[in-house]
């Protein structure tokens, strides 16, 4: 895996525990995390 998904993946499970604490705020799946392994067609 690359160093650059992996690192964005770190920090999205370091603050996903207070993204979802707060009422205000909601985490979207589909556009807004996209994450592809490989290349997109």
């Amino acid at each position: 895996m690359d160093k650059a998904y992996a690192d964005t993946v770190r920090l999205l499970l370091t603050v996903a525990p207070d993204v979802f604490r707060n009422p205000a705020f909601a985490m979207k799946g589909g556009t807004a995390i996209n994450m592809f392994v490989r290349d997109m067609p």
